[in-house]
């Protein structure tokens, strides 16, 4: 139920990652290394399932929490190994790919401060489900805008989409509005 929906993020990135480097690997056609890392993967939940579960049993928390996180840490364990021998083995620099990834960070950071502080001024009004969507969407409207805005200061938006490609749309928009 919900209490499980609390780590879906968590779930979501590992997965994400772990799918983006199988594929990576696999259109590389380094067969060998997707087989290894699927076996590793397979092998560390089948090793940590169980203690892990005792373990959060053991600090109090839901043993399923045990599960997930085994889930979440494969994953990432076996993205991050089979990125880094793809990295090697092909000298491929990620810099610039890092650059990218703390503007986005940032970006997000700021979204989520601006989004709490309209949560001082402008409050959820939960008994009104029409005030409720009212507020959701301007939340939403000022959190994109600020994400939006910040990436497209920092020119990370061209860096993902290519500038020509952002020209193009903005001058779309331009032509509309006049």
């Amino acid at each position: 139920g919900p209490v499980t929906y609390r780590l879906l993020v968590f779930i979501a990135f590992a997965t994400t990652m772990f799918s983006a480097s199988m594929t990576i690997a696999q259109l590389l056609k380094e067969y060998k290394l997707v087989v290894i890392g699927l076996i590793t993967g397979f092998l560390l939940k089948l090793c940590l399932n169980i203690p892990m579960m005792h373990l959060f049993n053991a600090i109090g928390l839901y043993p399923f929490y045990g599960a997930i996180s085994t889930s979440i840490l494969s994953f990432i364990i076996i993205s991050t190994f089979v990125l880094i021998i793809i990295t090697r083995k092909y000298k491929i620099s990620l810099r610039h790919a890092g650059k990218v990834s703390k503007n986005l960070f940032i970006g997000i950071f700021l979204m989520l401060l601006f989004m709490s502080i309209m949560t001082i001024v402008i409050p959820f009004n939960l008994s009104n489900r029409f005030m409720s969507l009212l507020i959701a969407v301007l939340y939403a409207g000022v959190g994109g805008s600020i994400y939006a805005g910040y990436m497209y200061y920092t020119k990370t938006v061209h860096d993902i989409f290519g500038k020509d490609n952002i020209e193009r749309i903005m001058n779309k928009i331009l032509r509309k509005n006049k």
